[in-house]
């Protein structure tokens, strides 16, 4: 049930997991920013990701207006469960580095203040939502570092 939750459906209908694998194969094909993308279905104002997500989110408020949950309801039910905040390669690669090479700990204590509260609004820290910068599209961070 908590996949269906992520896209805000509480009920359980036939054609659900085919309209959710469609949403994935499009973040997939398009190279959309997973969290980012689950977080922006809790509020249809969000709905430009372009052209080739047009007819899929026709599809999705056809669905999710069969849901008996109040629109308001399910944005609350789906920001429970899809957090504003995770950790990238390139933020732990930027917090490793200042803390390695500078002895500067501040940014570790940033992303651990960031991701004991994923869910919450921090303001000022909007840009730790942004997709990878172009220096870290390549990136992959170990468990060993």
């Amino acid at each position: 049930m908590c996949g269906r939750r992520k896209f805000g459906l509480n009920e359980i209908f036939d054609k659900d997991n085919e309209l959710i694998s469609d949403y994935l194969g499009l973040l997939y094909l398009h190279k959309k920013d997973y969290p980012n993308s689950m977080k922006m279905l809790s509020n249809p104002e969000n709905h430009g990701m372009g052209d080739a997500f047009n007819s899929w989110f026709e599809s999705y408020d056809k669905r999710s207006s069969q849901e008996e949950t109040k629109p308001n309801k399910r944005r609350i039910l789906m920001d429970s469960v899809n957090p504003k905040y995770v950790l990238r390669n390139y933020l732990a690669e930027v917090a490793i580095r200042k803390a390695e090479d500078l002895r500067d700990y501040d940014e570790v204590g940033i992303l651990f203040d960031l991701l004991r509260s994923p869910f919450d609004e921090h303001k000022g820290f909007e840009s730790y939502t942004n997709k990878a910068p172009e220096w870290a599209k390549n990136l992959e961070v170990s468990c060993s570092s």
